[in-house]
This record gives C-alpha cells, sequence and structure tokens, in this order.
C-alpha cells in the first residue's frame, strides 16, 4: 500500500462514522455524503495535509480531523469558532477548544468530537474550524460551514 493508499485509507476511517464516501479531486478532497446521512463538510489543503470540519444532522456533532500528509510530525491544536445567533448574548462569537495540543505523525488522521450534549449552542450555526501548528505559531482556517 503506498503513502497516498494508506492516507485516504485513514480519511475514509476517519469520516466512516458520518457515513460518508471519499472522492479525490483535482486541488482537494471533497466527501460525498451517503444518501441515508444528512452530513455537510468542508476540507482544504493546508500546512502539508487535510484539514476537514464536518457536522451530521443525525447526532449534532462537531468533527474536526486534520490528515497529515507531510514528511515530519507536527504538533497542533483544534478550536471550534462558531457564530451565535442568540437574542441578549453580549458576544455573537463563541469559541470550542479541544482537549489540548496533540502529534499528528506524517500520514495519520487525529480528529476531535464536539459532542452536541457538551455544546449546546452550536447547533443552527455557522462554524469554522482553527487549527494552530503549535511549532510554527502558525494558524490555519477552514472554510465555513452551517449546520442546521
Amino acid at each position: 500500500m503506498t503513502l497516498e493508499e494508506s492516507s485516504l485509507s485513514s480519511l475514509r476511517r476517519m469520516t466512516g462514522a458520518a457515513a460518508a464516501t471519499l472522492a479525490v479531486l483535482a486541488g482537494g478532497v471533497t466527501l460525498a455524503p451517503a444518501a441515508s446521512a444528512a452530513t455537510r463538510q468542508s476540507c482544504n489543503f493546508v500546512n502539508s495535509g487535510y484539514l476537514c470540519l464536518s457536522t451530521s444532522d443525525s447526532t449534532g456533532d462537531w468533527r474536526a480531523s486534520f490528515l497529515n500528509q507531510g514528511s515530519t510530525t507536527k504538533r497542533l491544536q483544534f478550536t471550534l469558532h462558531c457564530k451565535q445567533d442568540i437574542p441578549g448574548l453580549p458576544d455573537p462569537n463563541a469559541w470550542y477548544e479541544s482537549g489540548g495540543a496533540f502529534d499528528a505523525p506524517p500520514g495519520q488522521v487525529k480528529s476531535y468530537v464536539w459532542a452536541r450534549w457538551r455544546t449546546v449552542n452550536i447547533n443552527e450555526t455557522d462554524c469554522q474550524l482553527e487549527l494552530k501548528d503549535i511549532n510554527t505559531g502558525v494558524t490555519y482556517y477552514s472554510p465555513w460551514l452551517h449546520s442546521s
């Protein structure tokens, strides 16, 4: 199995819970949800890897993932940034940190799930994933994604 096949296999496993199938297109990765699952996903290529954010109607969870396609281990941290539309809330933005920094070795997928029951205010909103490279201090972002 080549590194690319291994990476794609890892990405398939990462999204298996979302019942998605993988299609590689020129310049990026697109995940096409199966007909039975209402899942939205946004991915882009940053920091020598694929940064993905997905949400599922069936669970209400938000999932962050990073597939490291570089040649070195990276020390990273996820933060979910959401636009809140809640009357009376003084700041319409909310940030949900993950469980802390983690190591992402080459060819591996690392992910984190914000469960609906833990962050009930991030339903029916727009969110964006922030990925911070702890070693370089550089921060990367996924495109905005809307839940329903």
